[in-house]
């Protein structure tokens, strides 16, 4: 799993993410900056015993944190955002560091993944983040967990609520609203 001889310190991804910010059009204060460092060099440590991102260097994981923190202003001012998927933190640690007035919810169903994120979140800092260590359509059953979701991010995708729903049923899941229908016309 190993990329190199010794992961990266915090401190050589935050000279890497400096140098590269203008590239992306971005601005980032200094405590982002600070905690998108702290994330990378916690993955690239992490992913040298466990797949979370495969052989990537240093500049591609640089790379593809500044790719989903660019996503980050075309999000809403508040609400829920969801990733589904999150595995190594791509996109949502990045969106949850630069967008810390969302609430976050990160879903992935391998625990070893879910381990990383969990230990992201109390190590970099990223607070506004919850972890669901279970598949999306097991949360999609709990009772009204479809209305709690204002904002769908899967790798990238964006949709609003009434897509979310429509999402669920064609992959089987019926929410509660859907079931009490059902139920009503038979």
């Amino acid at each position: 799993m190993s990329s190199g001889p010794e992961p990266l310190r915090p401190e050589a991804f935050r000279d890497l993410l400096q140098e590269n910010l203008a590239a992306f059009g971005l601005v980032l204060d200094d405590a982002k900056t600070s905690r998108l460092a702290r994330f990378l060099s916690e993955l690239d440590r992490w992913r040298r015993s466990t797949n979370l991102t495969g052989r990537l260097s240093a500049d591609e994981l640089v790379s593809h944190a500044l790719e989903s923190a660019f996503g980050s202003h075309l999000l809403p001012a508040l609400g829920t955002g969801v990733d589904i998927g999150t595995g190594g933190g791509f996109p949502g640690v990045p969106l949850a560091v630069c967008r810390p007035g969302l609430r976050w919810v990160w879903v992935e169903p391998r625990e070893r993944r879910a381990a990383f994120l969990r230990h992201v979140a109390r190590t970099v800092p990223v607070e506004n983040a919850g972890r669901e260590v279970a598949r999306f359509a097991h949360r999609g059953r709990e009772r009204g967990a479809h209305q709690s979701l204002r904002l769908l991010l899967d790798d990238g995708d964006q949709a609003r609520p009434h897509d979310l729903q429509m999402k669920q049923r064609q992959r089987g899941v019926r929410t509660r609203q859907h079931r009490e229908r059902s139920s009503d016309s038979s």
